[in-house]
C-alpha cells in the first residue's frame, strides 16, 4: 500500500522524525517524491508529493509561513528538511509553520540521503500497482468462469459490478435491458438506451463515455458496444460515482470480450468457434496465455502445442504520393470507380463455405474479424487466426510455416479483382560496369518511373512476414517479428519473408538497386572522372586505404606504391570529393558507394 508521511516516518532503516504538522485523522498516501531548492516550487508539483530540501532557499526576511502555505494549497503531502548541510537543525520558524498550517513536517538526517526516500516511496507504489494487476487477473478469471457457466450473461453483469463498486446492464440493440445488476442499473436504463439510440447509427467499435443524474446521483457511465467486428449483438453499460480506474476498465474491456463470446457463441453459426479461437489468440498474442487456454478448453478448441510460427498479412497501405509517382506508367493501371473491392464470394475458401461476412472496407482496405477466419482458415496448416489494425494473423505450426506462408499470400492475391493484380514490373539491373569507366553507364542513365520497390498498392500486394518458430508463451515477441519480416519484404517486393532470414542479404536488401547506383554514381564520380583522364588510380587507391582501416602501411603495400604516394592520393581524393575522410560517416558512406560500384 502507498506510504503516508507518518508510516514513512516509521520505518526505523531511514531514520527520519515527523517533528511537526501531524494532523488528525487519515492522511493522504505520498504519491511521488520531488526534490527542491526553490522558494516557490509550487508551478513544478502536481499534487501528492513529499517535497525534500536542505533549505539553501531560506534566507533573511523569506516568509517561511507563506512558503509552507504554498505547499499545503498545492496539495503537498509533507516537508522533508534535510539537516547537517545548509542548516544544523530545522529552523524554528519553520517548524511553527508547519504546525499551525498542519503540514507534516519531517527531520532528514545527514546520514539518511534523499534517494531512500525516493526509493522507499516508489517500491510501495510499484506494490500497489502489482497488487492492482492481480487483482485484475483474478477478477478477468472469475469473469471467464461466469461467462463460461452455462448460466444467462446475468451471472456475469452481477459480478462484474460488484468488481467495480457500481452498477451493470447489458442492453440489446434497441437499448432494451437483458440484464442488470442491481435496482439502480436497472433505473437508469431509459436514460442510457437514449445513448445507445445515437450509437446505433454508427459503424465499427464506437464507444461512449458521460454522466448521468437519476434519483439524485451523478454517475460516470461507459458503454461499449458488444459483437464481433461490425456485428453489434448489444450494448454493455456500467456505471459508478466518480470515474472508473484504470483496473476497472481493463475488467470492462474483458466483459465486452467474454459477453461477444457468448453472443457469437451460437450452434447455429458455423464461424463460432472460429470467433472463439480469435478472441483467445488476441488473449495470447497480448500475454494472457493461461487466459487463452482456459478459454480454447472450454469450448473445445484445443491449444495448439509448440512450436509455433505468427504470420502477419499487414494492410494494405495507402496509394504513395504523387510526389513519388508523378505520372501513372501505361502497365500499372488505376483503379476505377466502377471496379469494386472484393466480396465475400471473390475469396477462395477451401476450408470453409461461409459467407457470412460484411466484406471490406473500402476506404481503410482493413478486412474485420470474420474474412481472417476464412482467408487464414483456407491455409493448409493455419490454426488460428484474428485481425489486428488491418493485419491479418494467422497462428500456424512451425513445421510447414513457410509453405502456409506461401499459400496465404497466394490466398490474398486470388482475392484482388484480375484486372488489380497485375505484377509490377522488376527494376531494370544496373549496367555492368566497365574497366575504362566503372560507373558511367550507371551515371549516365538515371533511373525513370515510379522507383522500385514493394509492389503498387493498386496491384494488391500484401507481403506475408512470418515469425521465428517459438513456445506459445512467446507470441507477443513473435507478432513483432512477423510485423518486421512483412515490412521487410514489402521493402524487397517478396510475397513472404521469415524473420530469420530478414539478415542474410545483408544490409544492400534494405535500398533499392537503381537508387543505390545512383548514389554511388553521384558520390564518387569525381574520381572516376579523374581516374578516366589517366592522371591516378584514385578509386582503387581509396578502395585499398578503407579495405585496410585507413593504415598507411598496409594499404601501400596492397597497391604496391610508397605510402607517402597514397597519402598525396587520398588528400587529392578529399579535395575533390569536398569530404573529410578522417570522418567516420564519410568513410562509411564511401565503402558503401565502392561496394555498390563492385
Amino acid at each position: 500500500m502507498a506510504l503516508t508521511v507518518r508510516e514513512l516516518a516509521q520505518l526505523p532503516e531511514l531514520g527520519v522524525h515527523l517533528i511537526a504538522g501531524a494532523a488528525p485523522g487519515a492522511p493522504d498516501p505520498i504519491t511521488w517524491v520531488h526534490v527542491s531548492e526553490l522558494d516557490d516550487p509550487t508551478p513544478f508539483l502536481s499534487g501528492g508529493e513529499l517535497l525534500l530540501t536542505t533549505g539553501l532557499f531560506v534566507r533573511d526576511g523569506l516568509d517561511l509561513a507563506g512558503y509552507v502555505g504554498k505547499l499545503r494549497d498545492a496539495g503537498v503531502r509533507g516537508l522533508g528538511f534535510g539537516v547537517g548541510l545548509s542548516f544544523a537543525e530545522i529552523p524554528d520558524e519553520l517548524v511553527r509553520a508547519a504546525d499551525a498550517l498542519g503540514l507534516p513536517l519531517l527531520r532528514v538526517p545527514r546520514r539518511t540521503p534523499f534517494i531512500a526516500l525516493s526509493r522507499a516511496v516508489s517500491s510501495a507504489l510499484a506494490a500497489d500497482e502489482y497488487a492492482a494487476v492481480a487483482r485484475t487477473f483474478t477478477a478477468q478469471q472469475e469473469l471467464t468462469r461466469a461467462a463460461l457457466s452455462l448460466q444467462s450473461p446475468a451471472r456475469l453483469i452481477r459480478l462484474l459490478a460488484r468488481k467495480i463498486d457500481g452498477w451493470a446492464v447489458l442492453l440489446d440493440e434497441r437499448g432494451a435491458a437483458l440484464a442488470t445488476s442491481s435496482e439502480r442499473a436497472a433505473a437508469v436504463v431509459p436514460v442510457v438506451a437514449v445513448e445507445v439510440a445515437r450509437l446505433r447509427d454508427h459503424r465499427g467499435s464506437i464507444g461512449a463515455g458521460f454522466e448521468i443524474d437519476v434519483d439524485g446521483r451523478t454517475d460516470t457511465v461507459s458503454l461499449q458496444p458488444v459483437g464481433a467486428g461490425t456485428r453489434r449483438r448489444g450494448f454493455l453499460a456500467v456505471g459508478r460515482p466518480g470515474p472508473l480506474p484504470s483496473a476497472d476498465r481493463h475488467l470492462v474491456n474483458a466483459a465486452v470480450m467474454l459477453l461477444t463470446l457468448g453472443f457469437e457463441q451460437d450452434a447455429t453459426r458455423p464461424d463460432a468457434l472460429a470467433e472463439v479461437r480469435s478472441v483467445a489468440l488476441d488473449l495470447a498474442l497480448d500475454g494472457h496465455l493461461d487466459l487463452a487456454r482456459t478459454l480454447a478448453d472450454r469450448v473445445g478448441a484445443t491449444w495448439p502445442p509448440d512450436p509455433l510460427v505468427v504470420l502477419v498479412a499487414p494492410a494494405r497501405p495507402a496509394p504513395p504520393s504523387r510526389a513519388d509517382h508523378p505520372l501513372p506508367r501505361a502497365d500499372h493501371p488505376l483503379p476505377r470507380a466502377d471496379h469494386p473491392l472484393p466480396r465475400a464470394d471473390q475469396l477462395r475458401r477451401r476450408g470453409s463455405t461461409s459467407t457470412d461476412w460484411d466484406g471490406w472496407d473500402g476506404s481503410q482496405r482493413h478486412h474485420p474479424r470474420g474474412r481472417s477466419a476464412r482467408v487464414g482458415g483456407a491455409v493448409s496448416g493455419a490454426v488460428w487466426t484474428t485481425d489486428r489494425d488491418g493485419d491479418l494473423i494467422v497462428l500456424t505450426a512451425a513445421d510447414g510455416a513457410e509453405a502456409a506462408a506461401a499459400e496465404l499470400a497466394a490466398e490474398l492475391a486470388a482475392a484482388l479483382p484480375a484486372s488489380s493484380a497485375s505484377p509490377t514490373p522488376a527494376s531494370p539491373t544496373p549496367a555492368s560496369p566497365t574497366p575504362a569507366s566503372p560507373i558511367t553507364a550507371t551515371a549516365a542513365a538515371p533511373p525513370t518511373g515510379p522507383p522500385a520497390g514493394p509492389a503498387d498498392p493498386a496491384a494488391g500486394a500484401r507481403p506475408v512476414g512470418r515469425s521465428a518458430p517459438t513456445p506459445a508463451t512467446g507470441l507477443p515477441a513473435a507478432l513483432t517479428q512477423a510485423r518486421q519480416a512483412a515490412a521487410a519484404a514489402a521493402a524487397r517486393g517478396l510475397p513472404t519473408l521469415g524473420f530469420d532470414a530478414i539478415a542474410t542479404t545483408g544490409i544492400e536488401g534494405l535500398w533499392d538497386p537503381r537508387r543505390a547506383a545512383a548514389f554511388a554514381a553521384s558520390l564518387l564520380a569525381p574520381l572516376v572522372e579523374h581516374d578516366r583522364t589517366g592522371r591516378g588510380e584514385l578509386v582503387a587507391s581509396l578502395r585499398a586505404w578503407l579495405e585496410h582501416h585507413g593504415q598507411w602501411d598496409p594499404a601501400a603495400a596492397a597497391l604496391g606504391v610508397h605510402r607517402h604516394t597514397l597519402r598525396r592520393r587520398m588528400t587529392l581524393a578529399g579535395q575533390l570529393l569536398g569530404r573529410d575522410l578522417d570522418s567516420p560517416t564519410v568513410r562509411s558512406e564511401l565503402w558503401l558507394a565502392l561496394q555498390l560500384l563492385g
